[in-house]
């Protein structure tokens, strides 16, 4: 159990916003899936201190984001997303804190919760024959992760742009093994238990 916990899990984009797009592939809805099965997997764990910035196709701003996650008093902060670049060779997955903040605690939690993050979803992927590179933790400043009062994290499922993940990401149940993978870190980083 996560002794309750109050976690935010922030799908990107919404609404007007699709976020990368490609073939049939929606970043917007597929952040919604996995959030959604995120809150599942740690709902199994036990936890049910759990909110979504959105459990439906709305747009949100940025600042809203924060601000849900901030007037929550939250102890965490995920936001979920799917990468994409210019060239179709990039593919895996990775996590973003921002190092630049203030406040010592909050920098290394938040690095610690996504490397238990990266760590887990690479875990899971493996023991479902998923084979998928993880590209590592990575510093950057983007505003959700920059604004958050708490240890915040910013995740990036595979490159809607790469067309071997493409084929992953319609794989029946390849979201539910990453929502897994994600709340097992989460569950690494309070705890040190895991359920597969």
């Amino acid at each position: 159990m996560l002794l309750q916990k109050r976690i935010v899990l922030d799908p990107g984009h919404g609404g007007k916003d699709f976020g990368a797009f490609y073939d049939s592939l929606k970043e917007s809805e597929l952040t919604l899936e996995l959030g959604l099965n995120t809150e599942r997997k740690l709902k199994i764990l036990g936890d049910s201190n759990i909110y979504l910035t959105r459990r439906t196709g709305v747009f949100l701003t940025l600042t809203e984001r924060v601000q849900i996650a901030n007037q929550l008093k939250a102890d965490i902060f995920i936001s979920l997303h799917f990468n994409s670049f210019s060239q179709s060779f990039a593919k895996g997955i990775e996590a973003y804190a921002d190092l630049d903040r203030v406040n010592k605690r909050i920098v290394d939690n938040s690095k610690d919760l996504a490397i238990d993050i990266l760590n887990c979803v690479q875990s899971n992927l493996n023991l479902h024959k998923y084979e998928e590179p993880e590209r590592g933790f990575k510093a950057s400043h983007f505003q959700v992760i920059r604004y958050t009062q708490m240890p915040a994290v910013l995740f990036e499922g595979p490159f809607l742009s790469s067309p071997t993940d493409r084929l992953l990401l319609l794989q029946p149940n390849f979201i539910e093994v990453l929502g897994g993978g994600i709340a097992n870190g989460i569950h690494q980083f309070f705890h040190k238990d895991i359920i597969s």
